[in-house]
């Protein structure tokens, strides 16, 4: 008896990627293309493409941040990429009010700061 589902998962598993790498300059622009788009997407969803924190607007220095500094650990338990990651949150698998948009200097400052980003001290230092 023919199960079409073990035969795609080998498909997936077997063929799929022998495909890629010998057409991998069409698969290098297309996935590139296609993350991007779902970066934007993912950004358009989450209320634009801004900083929460310091204004920045560059798309190639934004990216998303997790509220409550707990992405390491959900990367270990998810086991996704960030690409997979964005289309989960277009299609609204995950809870979106744990993710907010920063700049790369705002989410690793607040990662070093223990939840806390650097713009966020200054202004806390000035009042």
């Amino acid at each position: 008896m023919f199960d079409q589902q073990s035969y795609m998962r080998e498909y997936r598993k077997v063929y799929m990627p022998k495909y890629r790498i010998s057409n991998i300059e069409k698969f290098r622009g297309y996935d590139k293309k296609r993350s991007c788009e779902a970066k934007l997407g993912a950004f358009n969803v989450l209320g634009g493409s801004i900083c929460f924190n310091c204004g920045e607007t560059g798309i190639e220095f934004l990216t998303l941040g997790h509220i409550n500094n707990d992405g390491n650990r959900k990367r270990q338990t998810d086991h996704c990429g960030t690409s997979y990651f964005y289309h989960k949150l277009l299609n609204n698998e995950m809870n979106r009010s744990l993710y907010q948009i920063l700049c790369w200097n705002c989410n690793f400052s607040k990662y070093l700061g223990e939840g806390e980003c650097i713009h966020q001290r200054r202004i806390g230092q000035v009042g």
